[in-house]
């Protein structure tokens, strides 16, 4: 027979404001700081994505990247529904993330979270990687005319390597928002937080190659 559900916390409204009933009683000594179980729920469903952050460019034209290949932030990427095996409303607090290694659960990485309703989605950074690295470079500079006049363009050309034991799915994500635009791409980009976000599957030992060109406008 399969073990019973681990109780969890049960949330009623207060108004404004969410109040947790934990599902054990505690007890707790002045100045004290104690933690207890707030939710276990097994089965959540999640991406592993290894994100990459491209600095804005500067008024003048110059993408400032760091001369070294740098490597990726480790992130969990969740959504807080019942069919992905959530669907809880998710106050603030830290978040510790454990991985099974042998028989041993080991420490993975820990963040923290603002409060995630229902239906919201989540991101969890865990460290950086030293196997999946990226290497970006300024390989074009040039002024081009546009509507709002002689403008700086540049060609960009991003390279991520994979020395992990599994295919790793990397966010290259072109910092900027509306004072930049993509003029050419090798593949469709989607938005992030109003930045150009171009997602890559890598195979383990092997590598691949992003170019684009922006314009700044302003």
């Amino acid at each position: 027979m399969a073990p019973p559900p681990a109780p969890m916390a049960t949330q009623t409204e207060l108004g404004d404001y969410k109040l947790y009933t934990l599902p054990e009683p505690t007890t707790m000594a002045a100045n004290q700081t104690k933690q207890v179980r707030f939710l276990d729920q097994a089965g959540a469903a999640y991406r592993r994505v290894y994100a990459y952050r491209v600095p804005t460019p500067s008024p003048y034209g110059v993408l400032h990247i760091a001369p070294q290949v740098a490597g990726t932030l480790i992130t969990l990427k969740l959504i807080n529904e019942d069919r992905q095996g959530l669907g809880k409303p998710l106050p603030s607090g830290h978040v510790v993330v454990m991985t099974s290694a042998g028989a041993q659960d080991m420490f993975a990485g820990g963040d923290r979270i603002d409060d995630t309703p229902i239906g919201s989605n989540l991101t969890l950074t865990l460290g950086r990687s030293s196997l999946v690295l990226v290497d970006p470079e300024v390989d074009e500079s040039s002024t081009v005319m546009t509507p709002q006049g002689l403008r700086p363009r540049l060609g960009v050309g991003v390279t991520a390597t994979n020395a992990g034991p599994e295919v790793a799915v990397v966010e290259i994500r072109q910092a900027g928002g509306p004072s930049i635009q993509v003029q050419t791409e090798d593949r469709p980009h989607t938005l992030q937080a109003g930045d150009p976000c171009w997602t890559l599957t890598v195979p383990s030992g092997g590598k691949v190659v992003l170019h684009y060109s922006l314009i700044l406008t302003r």
